[in-house]
């Protein structure tokens, strides 16, 4: 699957911001949030996998945490 960059004109980034759909947050903060506040509450469900956002916010803190220590840094790219 590839993956694309989608451009939105200022109008209509302005009009979300200001609807409160969007907000200036990354996906870690969003994480984090759903964690703090319900943190117990199922997020993903498969055949494998059951996982709570805590649960889901420590993996994704490993995973961080592995790419930080194979020198990789917030802004550089990889593939």
């Amino acid at each position: 699957m590839a993956i694309r960059e989608i451009y939105h004109d200022a109008a209509t980034i302005e009009a979300r911001v200001a609807a409160g759909e969007w907000r200036n947050q990354t996906l870690d903060d969003c994480l984090r949030r759903h964690a703090a506040e319900r943190g117990e509450q199922l997020v993903l469900i498969d055949r494998k996998w059951r996982l709570t956002f805590a649960e889901l916010d420590r993996l994704a803190h490993r995973a961080a945490c592995g790419l930080y220590q194979l020198g990789i840094r917030p802004g550089d790219v990889i593939s």
